[in-house]
């Protein structure tokens, strides 16, 4: 067989079995076939869906991926994607979706018609609550197919910091507010004896301490404001609790039957005024502990909560330092309104009728104590807050953004004049 037989004959079958190897039925199908390229996930995004309806559009966005680098948490970076048609016709955007991280994104509105060669932006701002890296994928969905790209940035701290404090004494203004009706004889024998005890309890907590008993409707005392150094003290305060005013009528001198001592004790607060009968009792940044015993329940006119808040108001609209205390009767639902107050103020319920009150004096004691606040240097993340007592970690602790304080609970913790209290944080920048 002559070569020019063979060359017609043998080249065709080679030609058709290399055809059967790449898959192209043809050379003229191989030259057709586009080279397409996807961009690779960073880490901490999901992988691209399979192939199907996510077929790729004839569309570039760039840049891809978005880096931005370190940015301080709570601080915002922005930059943009530029989405460009780079087909040889219109195309129409239908869907956009940036998903992932702490990124958001603002674009035009859709759907929206692309011609070969025009190209629009989706603004990107980067925005991390925390430290560490993250990732988001933008979607960008055409009726010609889908185009994707990512973003990546890490958040950080402008550095931890630690901070120490020294617990200073807190100050405590107390009103006593004693039933004087005849059935009260009993229990105002058993404050005086616990008297001693609890001032004793109480100085070893602060020794800045004041108070009064409050002996008349209008909430006026009858006894002088009392302190450490006032001469006989401790004689004052019991005769004072003792002095058998008869009954308390609140705001009623015509119904002498009531027994209102949430009345008086915000009578008490408001007249604490300059120039009023209980000048000087409230200091500024001063535990206002508000100490009731009665064996009958509140009868003011209005809801707990009205005499509460007044109370609040004459310590400068600040929940926070006004405490209720009661000892009252919890046998026979005698304990309304009280019951209430001590508990909205976190104070102290002891039954009246328990024999000995000895065992209520620490704790009567401890709730007089304002809680400590410490002022930081820098704004924090909360969420890396860390408080010692004495090097002993502490849970009882509150952030407040707005003035850069923690606030440090006084009973819960148990602080003591003079402990060492340390505050660690991660420092957030100023944006």
């Amino acid at each position: 067989m002559t070569l020019e037989i063979l060359m017609r004959f043998v080249l065709p079958l080679l030609l058709v079995a290399c055809s059967a190897e790449t898959g192209f039925s043809s050379t003229a199908d191989a030259e057709d076939v586009t080279e397409t390229t996807t961009s690779t996930p960073p880490a901490g995004t999901d992988a691209p869906d399979s192939p199907g309806t996510d077929a790729p559009a004839a569309l570039t966005i760039n840049p891809d991926p978005m880096a931005f680098g370190d940015v301080w948490v709570g601080c915002e970076a922005q930059d943009r994607f530029t989405v460009t048609n780079t087909g040889e016709t219109p195309t129409t955007i239908t869907e956009l979706a940036l998903e992932g991280g702490s990124f958001a994104w603002g674009g035009p509105a859709l759907p929206l018609d692309l011609e070969p060669g025009a190209s629009f932006s989706v603004e990107v701002a980067f925005t991390p609550e925390t430290d560490g890296p993250e990732a988001a994928e933008l979607r960008v969905t055409a009726d010609s197919g889908l185009a994707r790209a990512f973003a990546d940035g890490n958040g950080a701290y402008t550095g931890r910091v630690t901070q120490a404090f020294e617990v200073p004494a807190g100050q405590v203004d107390l009103i006593f507010i004693v039933d004087q009706s005849s059935s009260m004889d009993p229990y105002q024998a058993e404050l005086n004896r616990n008297f001693a005890a609890f001032i004793d309890d109480l100085e070893a907590v602060t020794g800045d301490w004041q108070l009064v008993v409050a002996n008349s409707d209008d909430g006026c005392n009858t006894s002088g404001i009392l302190t450490s150094d006032t001469p006989d003290y401790q004689d004052i305060f019991e005769a004072r609790v003792q002095q058998g005013a008869g009954l308390w009528i609140g705001d009623h001198p015509t119904r002498p039957d009531r027994e209102a001592m949430l009345t008086i004790a915000a009578n008490a607060a408001d007249q604490a005024t300059t120039g009023r009968c209980n000048e000087g009792l409230l200091r500024p940044g001063a535990q206002l502990h508000v100490i009731v015993v009665s064996d009958e329940r509140d009868h003011s006119d209005h809801d707990w909560s009205v005499y509460v808040e007044r109370m609040i108001t004459a310590k400068g609209g600040d929940p926070a330092l006004v405490t209720v205390s009661a000892f009252i009767d919890d046998m026979w639902g005698n304990d309304e309104g009280y019951r209430q107050a001590v508990t909205a103020t976190s104070g102290v319920q002891a039954p009246i009728n328990a024999g000995s009150w000895a065992p209520f004096m620490p704790s009567l004691a401890a709730h007089s104590v304002p809680d400590a606040r410490f002022l930081l240097d820098h704004a924090a993340d909360p969420d890396t807050i860390a408080v010692t007592v004495n090097g002993a970690p502490v849970d009882a602790w509150s952030w407040h953004p707005g003035t850069r304080e923690v606030t440090v609970g006084a009973t819960e913790a148990g602080l003591l004049e003079g402990d060492q209290v340390e505050v660690t944080y991660d420092q957030l920048a100023e944006c």
